[in-house]
């Protein structure tokens, strides 16, 4: 098992892997496919810090954030950039590639 993240310290603070952060197209450009690299960020990294029990795939019953992402990761890794929309615990949070509110 291969967990998503970095303690580098050299990357600002973002939403990792899911905003103009490298390390999910780095992954892919190292030979994981899409979906392996997405699957790193979400459920093995939730068994490596042992809350699998309440996030890490969507179940019903777990604490989930979704992106809503304009293009499909699993054929382009880069898709994971052009996020629609964000729901954080089951809310919409943000919305609009430029994430604006969902007012605007």
């Amino acid at each position: 098992m291969i967990a998503f993240g970095t303690d580098s310290g050299a990357l600002p603070q973002r939403i990792q892997g899911f905003d103009e952060h490298p390390e999910l197209q780095s992954m892919v450009q190292a030979g994981f496919k899409p979906l392996e690299a997405i699957h790193s960020a979400t459920e093995i990294m939730a068994e490596m810090l042992h809350i699998q029990d309440r996030t890490g795939s969507i179940v019903v019953g777990k604490q989930a954030d979704l992106l809503m992402l304009d293009g499909d990761p699993s054929k382009d890794i880069r898709n994971t950039e052009k996020i629609k929309m964000i729901f954080h615990a089951g809310q919409l949070v943000k919305t609009g590639l430029g994430l604006t509110s969902p007012s605007s």
